[in-house]
């Protein structure tokens, strides 16, 4: 990162290595025409910056706190990330949020040789990390804009959407462009369905994922559809995932209270999901799953007729019934081998018990 008192350096995009594009930042040169970055008249009454809800942050505040780097004004100032403060010569609320702007872009697009960002993959993780918290971030059409001006035109880059989308490659799939609010909304895109469910009304009284299986209801990996079909995407589970799950819900929750699709998903895993035996064998994330929902506020959910079909599935007593089997006779390969053995023997002891009587009574046949 190159910087300097009053301007901030961007080198190095598709350009020839000297080439440098210096950003005035005084209050006067902030008016000038090249720096005008149009608010959308649609998107002036609304919020879409939020600090996460109490309720949500009382639960495990870690997980919307930046550990390195701060970015908009929620944490501003905090003397735990002094020293990326002071790379970003932040004076006042317009020159913070052009410099963190800028050196997002930056950051983005940084392609220098032995690049000590790049050539830390755990720096490079922890920055990552806090770019999608929700009290974290910028509006997403400021970057768009100045990412414009950085590229002067070039038609050969690509839009900074294309650019977001590679940076957090980590996180996302491949997504079709659309309008997003800041990052914690773009990495919120890549996890709703490409086919939108119907919603009805909050999930109730599901049973377990064991008794459900027990039932004869098959989970199984879906390697092609959405990470919100029933048919659950698998997903790896690392230090990250509470934090990056609990803030797009937190973004949900003020923003998306009636399209609330990841909220809705981990309310159903919180139900199918009581204890290590319903999801394999890790009761680390069993607890993580049930933590998750506490405190989350449901007005509706699309996996409501979903939920509905289990349950009618469930109460139909041959299934019930058949659960009950399974589980007590036929849970593992042993037990199942025990039992069938069992019942051979059962048959045996039985057919002897039966055959005097079976052959005397045929004899008495004979003689008459």
């Amino acid at each position: 990162m190159m910087t300097s008192i009053g301007a901030f350096s961007l080198k190095n995009y598709g350009m020839c290595k000297d080439h440098i594009i210096d950003i005035p930042i005084t209050k006067q040169d902030l008016m000038c025409d090249e720096l005008n970055i149009d608010v959308p008249l649609v998107m002036e009454p609304a919020n879409y910056i939020y600090r996460a809800p109490k309720r949500l942050r009382k639960i495990n505040k870690e997980v919307y706190t930046p550990n390195l780097i701060s970015i908009g004004p929620f944490h501003l100032g905090d003397p735990e990330l002094r020293e990326m403060e002071m790379l970003k010569v932040s004076e006042d609320f317009v020159k913070m949020i052009l410099l963190d702007s800028t050196s997002i872009i930056e950051l983005f697009l940084r392609t220098y040789e032995n690049d000590y960002i790049a050539s830390n993959p755990m720096l490079h993780v922890h920055i990552q990390e806090d770019l999608i918290l929700l009290e974290n971030q910028l509006p997403f059409f400021i970057l768009e804009e100045l990412h414009e001006i950085f590229i002067n035109g070039q038609s050969e880059n690509s839009s900074f959407f294309d650019v977001a989308c590679k940076y957090f490659s980590s996180y996302i799939k491949k997504i079709e462009k659309k309008e997003v609010k800041h990052f914690t909304d773009l990495i919120r895109y890549s996890y709703c369905p490409i086919k939108h469910n119907s919603f009805g009304g909050g999930i109730s009284d599901l049973c377990i994922a064991k008794k459900l299986s027990e039932a004869g209801v098959i989970f199984k990996l879906d390697k092609k559809g959405d990470a919100l079909d029933i048919e659950f995407l698998k997903f790896e589970i690392n230090d990250g995932t509470e934090s990056l799950l609990r803030n797009i819900m937190a973004l949900e929750q003020c923003h998306y209270p009636r399209e609330a699709y990841v909220c809705n998903f981990m309310v159903l895993l919180d139900y199918l999901i009581d204890t290590r035996e319903d999801i394999g064998s890790n009761k680390a994330v069993a607890i993580m799953v049930n933590k998750l929902s506490l405190e989350i506020v449901e007005e509706n959910s699309c996996y409501t007729d979903l939920a509905e079909e289990l349950k009618n599935h469930y109460a139909q007593c041959c299934n019930h019934n058949m659960g009950y089997l399974r589980s007590s006779y036929f849970s593992n390969l042993w037990r199942g081998t025990v039992t069938v053995v069992g019942l051979i023997v059962l048959g045996f002891t039985f057919w002897s018990t039966i055959r005097p009587d079976v052959t005397h009574q045929i004899e008495s046949v004979h003689c008459v």
